[in-house]
């Protein structure tokens, strides 16, 4: 008999770049997520992003599936 928890949501931003010899700017994602408690310290987590240069926004949404440790 395995129960659910509540279902919780976060909303996230990231943005940076890596270089070696010229800086071409910074690059950002944006997007949402649904995670769910599966017992003790396993989570289910499921992510929705997209990608921007700032100029742009990637016409592609990604998303991310993860099982696993809580952090």
């Amino acid at each position: 008999d395995m129960k659910l928890g509540g279902i919780n949501s976060a909303i996230f931003f990231d943005t940076g770049n890596v270089w070696e010899d010229k800086f071409d700017g910074l690059l950002c994602t944006a997007g949402v997520g649904f995670r769910t408690n599966l017992g003790g310290y396993t989570v289910l987590r499921l992510d929705f992003a997209w990608r921007s240069d700032y100029h742009r926004v990637d016409p592609w949404t990604y998303f991310d599936i993860f099982f696993g440790w809580d952090f």
